[in-house]
């Protein structure tokens, strides 16, 4: 009965021993995986005027935004601190709705850049589209992403994972 009582005793410290090490890796893996970016990204919104994209592979926000809306064209600018814009162009947008770049519609986007040179440089989006999530007569919101080309060469420019948000 002793010698039981003793071995048991032996074995309960033999799995403690065990299992102490795989209990603290997964105690400080649960620790680790609450630490991060605690300031969440706002979501689009009017209330918020933002514009970001990213822009051959370099995540960008907009240093100012601006939107303006006549009776049928609606403009939308972002501008950067690097020298560097976003023009979304909506040709009679009233709803919401994704516009395919590729066709002929009116509307557009570019990238324009002036940070390699003193000359402007301008990539008009060949391919790509423009969601728009809310638009009404206060703001507009939506997504974009396209394949800008220089009309003067053939560089190219990527813009992905683009957002805006804008009064009108």
């Amino acid at each position: 009965m002793i010698f039981s009582m003793f071995y048991s005793q032996i074995l309960e410290k033999t799995m403690l021993c065990k299992l102490f090490p795989a209990l603290m890796i997964a105690l400080f893996s649960y620790a680790l995986t609450g630490c991060g970016d605690d300031d969440p990204v706002d979501p689009p919104s009017p209330d918020n005027p933002s514009m970001r994209a990213t822009i051959d592979g370099s995540e960008k926000e907009t240093e100012n935004i601006t939107a303006r809306k006549d009776s049928l064209l609606t403009s939308i600018t972002g501008t950067f601190s690097d020298k560097t814009l976003i023009l979304i162009t909506l040709n009679n947008v009233t709803e919401v709705q994704t516009i395919d770049l590729s066709s002929i519609s009116g509307s557009g986007v570019s990238y324009s850049d002036l940070t390699g040179s003193s000359q402007l440089i301008v990539y008009t989006a060949t391919k790509g589209q423009i969601e728009i999530k809310s638009i009404d007569d206060e703001g507009i919101t939506g997504t974009f992403s396209f394949t800008g080309k220089d009309g003067t060469s053939d560089k190219t420019v990527e813009v992905t994972n683009g957002s805006f948000s804008a009064e009108l």
